[in-house]
């Protein structure tokens, strides 16, 4: 069997969400496949030729933190926090037949917060960059 190249197909997009609330990342990506990285260092000699493995990623300046439970195509945050505001993520997306992992490009987890009411008695929202 020939190894097609990987690609990121879909990349995964910015998520503006208000504060508490879920939040999902996707990718959809093709080539041959590999079993899931474990314990957020992959391991490239357990593939098996028919899964595609994926791994999150925080960027962090020059750092990047993999997301352990991180490793499929769908991430989900369940409840969002302040200190998730701007943070930035991408995703690792390998396979077995090739050695070098391809990342998408990098998105932004916005966090929006209720603010007060304005002179209508509407509510206002507004986003805001908290210091992590």
């Amino acid at each position: 069997m020939i190894a097609g190249k990987t690609e990121i197909q879909t990349q995964p997009t910015d998520q503006t969400v208000l504060l508490g609330s879920g939040v999902t990342f996707d990718v959809t990506a093709t080539g041959m496949k590999t079993e899931v990285w474990s314990g957020g260092s992959p391991d490239w000699s357990q593939g098996t030729g028919d899964e595609l493995s994926y791994q999150r990623q925080v960027l962090s300046g020059d750092q990047r933190i993999s997301i352990p439970q991180a490793t499929g195509s769908t991430f989900a945050i369940p409840k969002t926090t302040d200190t998730m505001n701007g943070k930035k993520l991408r995703v690792a997306v390998r396979s077995h037949a090739q050695n070098v992992p391809v990342f998408s490009d990098p998105v932004t987890l916005h966090i929006l917060y209720e603010g007060s009411a304005t002179a209508t008695g509407s509510q206002a929202f507004f986003s805001t960059t908290c210091a992590v």
